[in-house]
């Protein structure tokens, strides 16, 4: 807040009061007690482009929450009414389908079912790869995270988010997906996970919470979470590429 009122005041400045404030800002910006913070701040008038404080403003920064709102923005702006749920084509008796990285299947908050429940109008069911293969951690990210819920791994077609979701809210544990249970050890240290395999170890704790922890997604775990929800399904990965022609619109993009 002190920041934001000390910008206020140099955009109604003259430009010599402009530079004693300038003076003065960068005198407290590297007094001893911040002196070992990082910082670094640009202020332009946004009518004729001028500068009126600029240190450190072309070093390099880690991207503050700020960022969301240029990633809001262009999604608002950029996608269609629908979240595109997955892209298929139906061939005699077979469903081809190709993830479009809709994050809602399952999702621990949205709980969509829309691609699920068109699955299970086909018995025979094909996944077309893409290519090229979605990286799971994006450009920049810290790979010591990989436990925390913050960073569920990316994919074509995520499924529950991207992470186990372990519920005590009502008096006893619950966990979805449910193919995980049997990954899962209660112990009395702290809740983490193995860094290269689907093992997960709780914190055994007596309050009602919800925890959520990124999981390892890999082909064959994706064939055995859609074979979880439709146990009838033959299930298999495309051979080779198939163009897909349609697309099946699942819930609206501001949900």
């Amino acid at each position: 807040m002190c920041l934001l009122l000390i910008v206020l005041l140099l955009t109604n400045c003259t430009t010599p009061r402009i530079q004693r404030q300038n003076k003065k800002f960068i005198v407290q910006l590297n007094h001893a007690k911040t002196k070992q913070e990082f910082t670094g701040v640009l202020v332009v008038n946004a009518q004729n482009g001028d500068t009126l404080l600029a240190y450190n403003h072309k070093r390099y920064f880690i991207p503050a929450s700020t960022t969301k709102l240029f990633t809001f923005y262009t999604a608002a702006t950029s996608l269609p009414k629908k979240l595109p749920a997955l892209a298929y084509t139906i061939k005699n008796d077979t469903l081809y389908i190709k993830g479009t990285g809709d994050p809602t299947w399952r999702h621990p908050y949205f709980k969509d079912s829309t691609a699920l429940s068109f699955l299970k109008q086909f018995n025979t069911i094909r996944i077309v790869k893409n290519y090229p293969t979605v990286e799971p951690f994006g450009p920049g990210w810290a790979w010591e995270d990989y436990p925390y819920y913050f960073s569920a791994e990316r994919s074509s077609m995520p499924m529950y988010g991207n992470v186990i979701s372990l519920s005590t809210i009502t008096g006893e544990e619950s966990v979805a997906p449910a193919l995980f249970k049997e990954n899962i050890t209660f112990k009395s240290t702290k809740t983490a996970r193995d860094q290269h395999r689907n093992r997960f170890y709780i914190k055994k704790n007596t309050t009602k919470d919800t925890l959520h922890i990124p999981f390892i997604v890999s082909d064959s775990l994706q064939l055995a979470l859609i074979q979880q929800e439709h146990p009838k399904a033959n299930l298999g990965f495309s051979l080779k590429p198939i163009p897909l022609s349609k697309l099946l619109n699942g819930i609206e993009t501001d949900s």
